[in-house]
């Protein structure tokens, strides 16, 4: 399993806010073909976005990890 990172938690905060977590979580299991021109995407407007888009590019890299977050977004709904 892999480790909960602390941007996680906010990210899974504002996207619970917003009540947008499942479908965020389904997004990111749906989008799998997409996920890499997304993340290739972030990374070349870090510049402009912050550091945050990098954190989220190297999620929508990571297969495993795009799982994980998925599963920990649909977690928090649960509770």
């Amino acid at each position: 399993m892999h480790r909960l990172r602390a941007e996680w938690v906010t990210w899974a905060d504002h996207l619970r806010h917003l009540n947008l977590a499942d479908w965020f979580a389904w997004l990111l299991e749906a989008s799998a073909p997409f996920v890499l021109l997304g993340a290739q995407a972030l990374f070349i407007a870090r510049p402009l976005l912050g550091e945050q888009s990098e954190a989220l590019a190297d999620l929508l890299e990571d297969e495993e990890a795009r799982h994980a977050f998925a599963a920990y977004l649909r977690e928090e709904e649960l509770r």
